[in-house]
């Protein structure tokens, strides 16, 4: 009866575990832990037969014992040395997936594209290479090394394949493999035993030619010394059938691969383990209404026309340890995905991605690389989830369950936490990396709100003590126009603006900007409560939102909207307009006859109306010639700021001239008594570089050279009234 042994063997990427490199005696005979370990799960595995696998640097090395075995049968090796992934995807330029089909009456097809094929047997060995269009080149009948201890049953056999013979020339990072005995006695006494992984197809076949698809093998993950896996501690699994499977039960493999277009899996009862990654390439992998979930601790990838869809029943879970990735479908079904990896994870893809429930549950953390919405609850268990820029939505009536300063949801880029349809007290547990910032939003009015935490303290306008506020900015914008909202915010000790004089406790006014106004805005004055993190709290009315801030007393003092001067029967009349108030005290009215020397004239109190107010102040005696008007904003603290100048010429027989602001830097304000023909502006050397023949009140003087000018009034009878210098800077 003559028998036949057929082993796979292809390469991979995946982790280390252990040393490994052993070089065997080629000589027929093997010895005690000849070949590294000999129990099963290491170098050495039994289903009828028993056989070895190790390597060196320059060798694979197999071997295949005495008992049940006849040296007479036949072994296939298939070797792929340009892994991809999927296993059996790729094209022919990756090598072939059909066996080489004129071995013992059997085609045994490996389950990945193979670059080449070795056979041995009593007497002869050769190898091909795959011919990039799906077949097998020409034979070579030398370079192998091959040893047996007799003829027939009994006896043991081992063979060295040097790795120079293999495409490439080198030992390969990684490898996986399979195997199975052949007896071919004639059509009526042939078929397969002994096949390894116990769970690859055999059985007597008595055909006169016949056909088999593996779907297990071995992954070698690293074949590096004192880093490599055991040969045979990692088996994995393939579908390449031609109809759909049900009730598919337990299962605990290494790399599950689901690459066959209209064609589905549906699990059955027991819980899957797969201690490598998860792929659906093509067809469809469905958890039917199991109640047992699926562990993945390496990736989850689904494939442009791949589908996975959970459970139906509550229980039938994936909990995932690496990366997920979702190019093609994903179906929740109203189960969890855990995120429970033990280094950073990223979740990414082109097809959309709803998870009903996720468990966060890795201190290295989760990044999106796509947008995710959840549609029932996030749990934190351990660990963040950062967003960049890309949003995380959340339904209504979700819910965020343990969330704290180690497990929130981190919001430093452009991405933003979107809460659906908040009408009840809602926390969202979002802050910048490092910080957990999260704000509480009360009467929503059911509105979607997108909120997100920067580490960027306000500036700009209406901000009149920089030095006062909290580094953080949250970005709270509704889709609707809720009125009366409680904002309640988190904060730390220490964040305030870097060397400023922030304190976390008393007062507190919160800011909002107004972007239509380019300013920051009043909104109300809270008192911190708790200690460290603090909380302070807010009610807003909008209509304007996003975004909000907040600092210690008089952080926004006064805004001045508006202030201008005109005659007023001999008396000059100035008025002003304030857009916001908080911690003002009054206002200090200042003249000068030369825009130099300041005197106060008077007092106004201030309101501190957080919605501004319109004040004026008559001046009784004003100067014979030129006034000069200025506000001194004088805060509660003492803390002085001061506005614009204005200007008013007095009344008079000679026409006056006053100008501002001086210095100038472009445009140049002319103030008058009274009418003329034009202006005049010249340089040091009495050269006229202006001249304007009308009754303008403004010349652009951007373009002049800096330096020391005078303009001076012209009428019908030439130049009129004193010169008045001013200077260009």
């Amino acid at each position: 009866m003559k028998r036949g042994f057929t082993l796979f063997l292809f390469t991979s990427l995946a982790n280390i575990l252990s040393a490994q490199f052993t070089t065997p005696t080629v000589n027929g005979s093997i010895g005690t832990n000849e070949y590294g370990v000999h129990t099963n799960g290491n170098n050495q595995e039994t289903n009828t037969i028993t056989w070895y696998m190790t390597w060196d640097n320059t060798n694979l090395y197999i071997g295949i014992g005495s008992t049940s075995n006849n040296s007479s049968e036949s072994a296939v090796v298939y070797l792929d040395v340009n892994p991809i992934s999927p296993i059996n995807g790729g094209t022919n330029s990756d090598g072939s997936t059909t066996g080489y089909n004129n071995y013992d009456r059997s085609t045994y097809n490996p389950a990945f594209r193979a670059d080449m094929v070795i056979y041995f047997k009593s007497g002869y060995n050769e190898y091909r290479t795959a011919n990039g269009t799906g077949g097998w080149g020409s034979q070579t009948v030398s370079g192998l090394t091959y040893a047996q201890s007799g003829i027939g049953a009994g006896h043991s056999q081992e063979i060295a394949i040097p790795w120079s013979t293999v495409p490439g020339g080198v030992r390969p990072t990684s490898f996986n493999w399979a195997c199975q005995k052949i007896y071919d006695g004639g059509v009526s006494n042939n078929g397969i035993y002994g096949q390894l992984p116990s769970g690859n197809p055999g059985g007597v076949q008595n055909q006169t030619s016949y056909t088999i698809n593996a779907i297990r093998y071995y992954t070698v993950s690293s074949t590096a010394d004192a880093s490599s896996t055991k040969p045979f501690s990692r088996e994995s699994y393939v579908f390449n059938g031609t109809s759909d499977i049900s009730g598919f039960g337990t299962i605990s493999v290494y790399d599950f691969t689901m690459n066959t277009s209209t064609r589905t899996i549906t699990r059955g009862s027991g819980a899957w383990t797969i201690s490598g990654n998860l792929v659906v390439n093509n067809g469809t992998l469905s958890f039917g209404s199991t109640a047992d979930a699926c562990s993945v601790t390496g990736n989850s990838t689904i494939g442009s026309g791949g589908t996975l869809t959970l459970s139906s029943t509550v229980g039938g879970d994936i909990n995932i340890g690496g990366n997920f990735t979702n190019n093609g479908t994903f179906n929740s079904s109203g189960r969890a995905v855990a995120f429970n990896g033990t280094s950073a994870q990223n979740l990414s893809g082109s097809g959309s991605i709803t998870i009903d429930y996720l468990t966060m549950n890795n201190s290295a953390g989760l990044t999106l690389s796509r947008a995710v919405t959840v549609s029932n609850n996030i749990t934190f268990s351990n660990g963040s989830i950062t967003l960049g820029s890309n949003n995380l939505t959340v339904n209504s009536g979700a819910t965020f369950t343990t969330p704290s300063s180690l497990k929130y949801i981190v919001t430093d880029g452009i991405g933003t936490l979107i809460q659906n349809n908040i009408t009840t007290s809602t926390l969202l547990p979002v802050g910048p990396a490092g910080s957990y910032n999260p704000v509480t939003i009360a009467n929503g009015g059911g509105s979607n709100y997108s909120v997100k935490v920067s580490t960027t303290a306000p500036s700009g306008s209406g901000i009149t003590q920089p030095t006062k506020v909290i580094s953080r900015q949250w970005d709270i914008t509704p889709s609707g126009t809720p009125s009366s909202v409680s904002l309640t915010f988190q904060y730390n000790s220490g964040e305030g603006v870097s060397g400023g004089t922030f304190s976390p406790t008393g007062s507190m006014d919160g800011i909002h900007y107004n972007s239509g106004m380019s300013k920051w805005e009043y909104v109300s004055t809270a008192t911190a409560s708790g200690s460290n993190p603090y909380t302070v709290a807010f009610t807003y009315a909008g209509p304007t939102w996003s975004p909000f801030s907040f600092g210690n007393a008089g952080v926004l003092s006064v805004e001045l909207s508006n202030i201008t001067a005109n005659k007023l029967d001999g008396k000059n009349d100035l008025q002003w307009v304030t857009s916001s108030e908080k911690n003002n005290a009054h206002f200090n009215i200042q003249r000068s006859p030369n825009n130099q020397t300041w005197q106060t004239i008077g007092q106004v109190k201030a309101t501190n109306n957080p919605n501004g107010a319109k004040y004026n102040f008559v001046d009784d005696a004003p100067l014979s010639h030129i006034n000069y008007y200025r506000l001194q904003m004088v805060d509660n603290d003492g803390k002085m700021t001061y506005s614009k100048v204005v200007v008013v010429s007095a009344d008079g027989g000679k026409k006056s001239l006053a100008v501002y602001p001086n210095p100038v830097k472009s445009e140049l304000n002319l103030v008058t008594d009274g009418n003329t023909e034009g202006v005049s502006i010249y340089d040091m050397t009495g050269k006229a570089v202006r001249q304007y023949n009308d009754n303008r009140t403004k010349v652009n003087v951007a373009d002049l050279p800096n330096g020391l000018y005078f303009v001076r009034l012209l009428d019908k009878n030439g130049l009129a009234g004193e010169p008045v210098r001013f200077v260009k800077q």
